[in-house]
């Protein structure tokens, strides 16, 4: 999702089930902060800039390890970046990819298709 979700109150969060975000943006200026830290919600930032030569691929395994384990928990995980569209739809993919074994297309249709 885009940072707007990240940004809704941590009840709202809760009721949707989630417990843990994934921040796909740099931390520091022009960043999306972790806002619910405090409140128990747990973070991961993934923090590369949002163009064409920025090294995602190298947080993949580990932020994919992450979310495989919250969700193993029964925790709902957001991933969210600026917009919603690049960085974060990636590491949704990715996550996708290496914990269910299924292809790359298989994985956009699941991602594209909203929240499991």
């Amino acid at each position: 999702g885009a940072k707007e979700a990240a940004l809704c109150p941590s009840a709202e969060l809760r009721a949707q089930g989630i417990g843990a975000v994934v921040n796909c943006t740099k931390e520091g200026a022009g960043g999306t902060p972790c806002g619910h830290e405090a409140e128990g919600i747990q973070y991961c930032r993934v923090s590369v800039d949002d163009n064409e030569g920025a090294d995602i691929l190298s947080f993949l395994g580990v932020v994919a390890d992450w979310i495989s384990a919250h969700r193993a928990a029964g925790t709902g995980v957001l991933v969210h970046c600026e917009m919603g569209v690049s960085r974060s739809a990636s590491v949704v993919i990715a996550a996708l990819m290496l914990a269910e074994g299924c292809s790359r297309d298989a994985a956009y249709l699941r991602a594209h298709s909203g929240p499991t």
